[in-house]
Formats: C-alpha cells, structure tokens, sequence
C-alpha cells in the first residue's frame, strides 16, 4: 500500500540515552546520528531509542525554536514521523514543523507558535529499510532555469528606453539568504495566522508578500509546501531572452542576485535595468538561474533509467548514428502531431537512455523513436521518407510519472512486432517500471493497418476483452489521451487545481465504437469550475478505470454510474469541451445501503475514514473490504484492505487544496472482482489543513514530499 499512513495510540515510552558523539553529535544504538543546525544547542536535544522507534527530545523550543539533523544509515529511511507533547498525546496545535528527507538526511525544524511557549515535545518515528529511495551522488547540484513572474516594465519616453524590475526571490526563501531551507520556517512562525482579508497576495512592499509561498493573503502551514517544493535551491541571478534567444550586450554582473537595489527590511533586493534598444517587453523573458543542491552517498543519480528491446521488425540507422532515440514529452493531444519535447537524454545507446531533470509529479510519455526498413502500415520497404503511410519514423509512447521525492526511476521496455496477413504489423509493447517500493506493468497493442490500439487494463495478458481506441499518429497513445489543458483551450483551471467533474446517474446512451458515453438528462453533475454542461458526452481513453463491473460490455443504457472527469480539452477552440473520464464506475444494487465517511479533526492533516452497511457495522456479504482513494490533482491511488469487518476508522494522511475520491468496494470471491458499494468526494481543505505530525519522505498521496 503507497503512502499509507495509520495514526496509532502510543504507550508511555522509558527512554534510552543515546551516545554522544563530537560537535554536539549524538548517535542512537541503530546508528542514527543527530547534530544541531542553524544555531539550535545541542543541549536542547535528546536522541534515544524505545521499542524499535527513535525518540527526539525538545526539552524548551524557546522562541527560535529548534533544528537538526538525523544522518541514517545507508538504505534506511523514517516512516511513521508523529509529533507528541509531554503526556503522549499528538500535537493537535501549537507547533510548526518541517522535515525534509533526501539522500540519506533528515532536516527537521520545529517552532513553537503562541501559547506553546515551555511546552516540552518530542518528534518519534520509525528507522526502517528505504523502499522508495535510489541513493543519491554526493553533493550534485543541478542547474536549471525557471520563468520569473514579477517582471515589470515600463517605457520612458523621454529616456527613449524600456526600463525592466524584478525582485531578487526564489518562492520558499522566507528569510531572503538566497537558498532555501528549515531555516525558512523562522519568518513564517513569526508571522503565522497573519491575513489581509483579501484572498490575494500582499503588495510586493509588504514584507509579508515574501513569506505567502502561495500568494493566497494567509500565512499558514500551507506556505511550508513553497519551502518542500524548492528545497536547497540557490539563487545564482538572471538571464533575460528576446525571442527565445540570450539578449545580448549585458554586462553579466547586473544580473547578479546580489548587485539589486535594497529596499528595505524583510524585502528582497529588486534589479532595475534599463534597455535603450527596446520600446516594449513583448518578446522578453526573464529566468532565474537556480542550483539544487543534493547530499547523498556514492553513486549515480538520474531521475529516470531506460531499457530498450525491438524485435519483430528490421531497424535502420535514424540518422544520429542510432536505431532507436528517446525524450521525454508531455501527454498532450497530439492528433496534428505536436509532440512538446520537456527532455532529452544525458547518456544514450540504441538499447538504454539515462536522463535527468524530468519534471517529478505530473504525468508524462516517454517517446520512443525509431526507423523500421519496412512499413508496419503495408508491409512494403520504406522508400518515400514524406508519405505518410510509409513514414520512415515510427513513434511509440509509454504513460509514466515520477514520484516526487528524488530518485533513480528503472523502465524496462519489450515492442514486439508480429506481421499479419495483409502484410501489416501489430505492435505489442510491454513495459515494467520501477518506482522503488514495486513494479508496474503497462501493456498495449497497436494495430498498425487499423489505426488502434489497445491497452491490457485489466493485467490478464489478452487483449480480446479490451476496447479499441483510434490512434490516427501510430504512437500506442489514443487520439483521446489527452492530460492538461494545452493550446486553443477555453477552460481555465481554477487555482492550482485541475478542472474535473462529475457525474452521477441513469445512461442514455452508449457507443463503444467511438467510446462515448452520454448521460440521461436526470444525472446530477458537479464540476469544480461550478459551470455546469449542456453537452452530457463523455469521451473516455484507453486510461479510463472501469469498476464494480464483470466486464465494461455490460454497460448499457439505464446503467446506474459515478464517473470522475479530471481533464478538459477543447482542441480547435470553437466547439464546447471534450470530457476525458478517468473513473467510470457502476453503482452496485446495494449502493445505497452501504456508506463511506470521511472527517478531517480541526488542526490535523490526518483524515479519518469509516464505512458500514445501514445504521450498523459493516457484515459478511463480501470476503474483503476495501477502501480506495484517488487524488484527483495526481492521479495517484490506495488500496487499503480493511483489515476486520466493523466500523472501525482508518486514518490517512491527505494534502491540502486537493481533491480526493474515497470509495467502498467489496471483494466478490466467486466472481473474483472488487464491487463498488458505495464512494464520496472530499477536499483537505488548507483552511483545516495543519502540518503538525510531519510528513513522510515522499509525502502523503500526491505530496511534494516535505
């Protein structure tokens, strides 16, 4: 089970001394060794052990609060991170903490908010094997760039100049050092509850607008995901392009984080330049220059590793001394061809590909490209490189994601070519990825003369019960597939959220052929934009999750069904939105027998779940229970196996501002499938939201892993 987290009662525990080491450091009988950081005592710390778990003590936060750091032994990790006050109790108020597991370290900073003053606490937790991290090189740092948003322009006419300001800020650095940090923490405590009313960010000469990571007006624990999200960043200064091109004639130090304008306390310098040449800011971008500091042990660190086998089919040279390249490109419909490259390989053979820098938590393809010497089309020998149905380039695309925490992803990828009677091929590609903590399998068929493809949705190794989607530009991906709002869209997302809906009620109609479903005009809607759609057609992808069905031919119309829509797309601009579905479930006979609830406790990040039959405990009709739950802004999934019938609660730990899918699903061992009893939306909302028990290192479902 991914991410799951149970809150459990704790006895009293009788503590251990730890052995101390130089420095302030202090080691625990499993070789966990502690040390102080950012001004914290050492005497402020104790670190033992008790009953398998690992105790630190803080006697007095004071008011600068405490930080550390618990180095771990090599292949080990925490889990299970709680916060408790002096009489065994969770932390419910009162602190503000943040831990940030990479590479072998644990950085932890805790402060204690008012009221809390003198109060003693203690961080415990779990040091067990590390099943979701590939170790980390020593030290790397990774250069990249990213769009600053604060550019202002304004021309001076008299000047005849375009004169350019931005603020010297990366989002996260509260305490304006120029790196991000748990030193952070100390601005935002100082601060903490602070609202404008506004709903909307500060004026940038406000120095509060430099601690809202989220420029939403509040400051509160949901600011500590900006510290997560770019931790041990480095602000190293600018670069300005014009037309996508480095903007020549400047000298380099101006661009300098460290040569801006002060402004004052608690503001970050702010850059003034003036360009002579220019009238308008049209075409200019501006991009901060960030170094991502990593600490870790020996070894090689890439974010994703790929195996290649092609067979079937004879291969020719692709041009770059290959017969067969990768990249790495975002899910988009891609009907006209638009492939957008994110990234490229740093080390590459025919066979593997090893790439870094690819963007963790978002959906994504990697892109196979290859030559074959025959056209899986017609069979025939490529010899007009521009006709389409002998196209000299085939594509082959494989659906993945990386987690958030940093890691080595291993992909494993089979494409076998079988050659049919008319002189075409189909396609089969199997794919094995390895996230760390266990190997998903992804395969599909493609039938080149038919412009189909297939996807085994259900693992049985057939594809002779799964729908056909039409795949006009051969790549394995539908023409429907389509994950994020892109090019002519005129549906806006709100916030940070996706636009998704849903929909409940009665079929009208349904048509496998073109894999629409149409709702009956009584089914209720809701959708997170609050507009609601004339236009009740769902069009679904060879991604689509059906459930609580014996096999997805049985829908028809009259057929009772909950679907989740969690993307809109509208390709050319002038028709109403496409709705891709992501859950199409069928409401079990009993459905309204049976209920799910889920309640988040005030000042708490951990959402209790129970379920039952009527008024009472769940029975025996089913062999199993189970409970899943879907984070609609990642996609990522639970199945959590309850583990006795009755009505016990089941905790969880969800992310602010994100929406949820809870479900209620029997296991049915006759016919050996999971029946959906009964399913419920939910939304931490940020408001309630309180990061007091510390998170996991790769986060709760859908975190960023702080």
């Amino acid at each position: 089970m991914k991410y799951l987290w149970k809150v459990m009662a704790m006895g009293i525990l009788g503590l251990l001394a730890g052995c101390s080491g130089n420095d302030g450091a202090q080691v625990s009988q499993s070789g966990i060794e502690l040390r102080p950081l950012n001004g914290t005592s050492a005497a402020a710390l104790v670190l033992s052990e008790q009953n398998g778990r690992t105790v630190v003590k803080l006697p007095d936060l004071g008011e600068s609060g405490a930080f550390f750091s618990l180095q771990f032994p090599a292949g080990m990790a925490p889990q299970d991170i709680r916060w408790l006050d002096d009489a065994d109790q969770p932390v419910s108020s009162g602190l503000l903490t943040i831990s940030h597991f990479e590479g072998g370290e644990l950085q932890t900073g805790v402060l204690a908010l008012e009221g809390s003053a003198g109060a003693v606490f203690r961080m415990d937790f779990v040091c067990a094997p590390d099943l979701n991290i590939r170790l980390a090189s020593v030290t790397e740092a990774e250069i990249r760039e990213e769009v600053v948003n604060g550019l202002v322009s304004q021309y001076d006419p008299l000047g005849r100049m375009l004169l350019l300001s931005w603020p010297a800020w990366t989002p996260g650095d509260y305490d304006l050092s120029g790196i991000v940090g748990i030193h952070d923490i100390t601005p935002l405590g100082q601060h903490f509850g602070s609202d404008n009313g506004s709903g909307q960010a500060w004026s940038q000469d406000d120095p509060l607008c430099w601690v809202d990571g989220n420029g939403d007006g509040v400051l509160n624990a949901s600011d500590l995901s900006a510290i997560g999200q770019h931790f041990n960043d480095e602000l190293l200064g600018f670069r300005l392009y014009l037309d996508g091109s480095p903007y020549n004639g400047l000298d380099e130090t101006v661009l300098n984080p460290l040569h801006g304008d002060t402004q004052g306390p608690g503001l970050p310098r702010r850059h003034f330049l003036p360009l002579p040449e220019l009238e308008s800011a049209e075409n200019l971008e501006l991009r901060a220059l960030l170094q991502r500091h990593r600490s870790g042990t020996a070894g090689g660190n890439p974010d994703l590793e790929v195996s290649i086998r092609i067979d079937g089919i004879e291969l020719i040279d692709n041009g770059d001394g290959l017969k067969a390249g990768t990249r790495v490109i975002k899910p988009i419909e891609d009907i006209a061809g638009y492939r957008e490259i994110i990234a490229t390989p740093e080390k590459e053979d025919s066979e593997s590909s090893t790439f870094k820098s690819i963007p963790r938590g978002s959906d994504l393809l990697l892109d196979i490209y290859y030559s074959p010497a025959f056209s899986p089309v017609t069979g025939t020998p490529l010899t007009d490189p521009g006709d389409k149905s002998t196209s000299a380039l085939v594509t082959t695309a494989v659906p993945f994601h990386l987690p958030e925490l940093h890691g080595t992803t291993y992909m494993s990828v089979d494409i076998h070519y079988l050659p049919q009677g008319d002189g075409s091929y189909y396609a089969q590609l199997d794919a094995a990825i390895d996230y760390g903590n266990g190997i998903l399998e992804y395969s599909a068929l493609l039938d080149y003369a038919g412009a189909l493809v297939q996807r085994d949705s259900d693992a049985d190794g057939s594809f002779l019960d799964e729908l056909k989607f039409p795949d006009s530009d051969l790549d394995c991906i539908s023409d429907n597939y389509a994950s994020e709002l892109h090019g002519g869209s005129n549906v806006t997302p709100t916030g940070n959220i996706l636009v998704h809906g849903v929909f409940d009620g009665p079929l009208e109609s349904v048509d496998f052929a073109n894999t629409t479903l149409v709702m009956a005009e009584e089914s209720q809607q809701s959708w997170s934009d609050g507009v609601e759609r004339t236009d009740r057609t769902v069009v679904f992808s060879e991604n689509a999750v059906f459930g609580g069905f014996p096999n997805f031919y049985t829908l028809q119309p009259g057929t009772y069904v909950h679907i989740e829509l969690l993307r809109l797309e509208d390709v050319s601009g002038s028709e109403p939105a496409k709705n891709w579905a992501e859950f199409i479930h069928a409401l079990d006979q009993n459905f309204n027998e049976y209920w799910v609830q889920a309640n988040l406790s005030p000042n708490s990040e951990v959402v209790a779940i129970n379920a039952g039959k009527g008024g009472t405990a769940l029975d025996n009709s089913y062999a199993e229970y189970h409970i899943g739950i879907r984070d609609l802004n990642t996609g990522e999934t639970q199945d959590i196996l309850l583990g006795e019938v009755g009505t016990g609660f089941l905790y969880v730990a969800f992310w602010p501002d994100h929406f949820y899918t809870i479900s209620l699903y029997g296991f049915d061992d006759v016919e050996y499938r999971l029946v959906l009893l009964a399913d419920i939306d939910f939304y931490m909302d940020p408001e309630q939201f309180w990061d007091g028990f510390g998170d996991p290192p790769e986060g709760p479902i859908g975190g960023p892993g702080v």
